[in-house]
């Protein structure tokens, strides 16, 4: 018995050292699959990432908005306005075009008559505030009606006469300037046509 205790001890190493093999086999393998998964991590998070033509594409919009926004009261806010009330009136139908293409006519012109105004103060000419003033409360005003006259709304007649007031005040202040500013007499003659346009719907032309 004494003679087969050492071999029980050897084959009890021989398990024990291939145990031992065992693991750091598993070891190394997982210390080589571990790059191969964050490289396909990083390919993944790459994947993910826009691209630098994207990222331009998108700063160049971003850009292109803020500047159109800055822009105040321009001719060109007042081509971006248009444009989308067109939209809400082809949405609609386009019912009371005449109105619809008229009052978008005082919307642009009131538009430039504001910035042109805004200049001229900028400038010194204190005498431009009325018109001004009464650009600005015109084209706010146009704007709702645009909408209404688009819809057919069922307020379109009260709109409309209260649209010949606000005009009327208008046409009368930039006329006072028609003649030294073409802006002036541009929105002078776009409300004119607005309150004619009016009177026609109420049946008062």
């Amino acid at each position: 018995r004494a003679h087969h205790r050492p071999r029980h001890r050897r084959a009890g190493l021989v398990n024990a050292g291939g145990d031992e093999n065992d693991r750091e086999t598993d070891q190394k393998n997982d210390r080589e699959e571990q790059p191969i998964k964050n490289r396909n991590d990083n390919k993944h998070d790459e994947a993910m990432m826009p691209t630098r033509r994207e990222m331009l594409v998108g700063a160049g919009a971003a850009l292109g908005v803020g500047a159109l926004a800055a822009m105040g009261g321009g001719s060109l806010v007042a081509v971006a306005g248009e444009a989308r009330e067109a939209m809400h009136a082809m949405a609609h139908g386009r019912k009371n075009v005449e109105m619809v293409d008229v009052v978008s006519g005082c919307v642009r012109a009131g538009a430039d008559c504001i910035a042109h105004c805004l200049a001229l103060i900028k400038e010194g000419d204190t005498t431009i505030i009325d018109c001004l003033r009464s650009a600005q409360e015109m084209e706010a005003f146009c704007k709702a009606h645009l909408y209404l006259a688009a819809a057919d709304s069922e307020y379109l007649n009260e709109v409309s006469a209260l649209a010949i007031k606000i005009c009327g005040r208008c046409a009368r202040e930039c006329d006072k300037h028609a003649r030294k500013h073409a802006v002036c007499k541009a929105c002078r003659d776009a409300c004119e046509t607005c309150v004619k346009a009016c009177k026609k719907h109420l049946g008062m032309a």
